[in-house]
């Protein structure tokens, strides 16, 4: 809540900021989710799975899937600004 209205009051953020606040709560709750099947209920799943890595893997899948598209839509913002900012201090003919 604190950080809603923090962006109520400065104005809101840029689409690739918006992208990744997205991005990163819909992975959270993903993974909440996921987590919670896997590794919270193995007893749903055959006795041959239960107690091995594999329940893990699909926890692991989320989190990488998540910093891989953070860091592919954070990397677009820094490079947006870093352009911004070379137009900035670019001599007027």
């Amino acid at each position: 809540m604190a950080g809603d209205a923090a962006l109520m009051v400065t104005g809101g953020y840029g689409r690739q900021l918006r992208l990744a606040r997205h991005i990163w709560r819909m992975c959270a709750a993903l993974f909440i989710a996921v987590g919670s099947l896997f590794l919270g209920q193995p007893q749903v799943f055959p006795a041959s799975l239960q107690g091995t890595f594999w329940l893990g893997v699909p926890s692991l899948c989320v989190v990488l899937a998540m910093l891989y598209w953070l860091g592919h839509t954070l990397v677009k913002e820094l490079a947006r600004r870093r352009q911004a900012r070379v137009q900035a201090m670019a001599p007027v003919a």
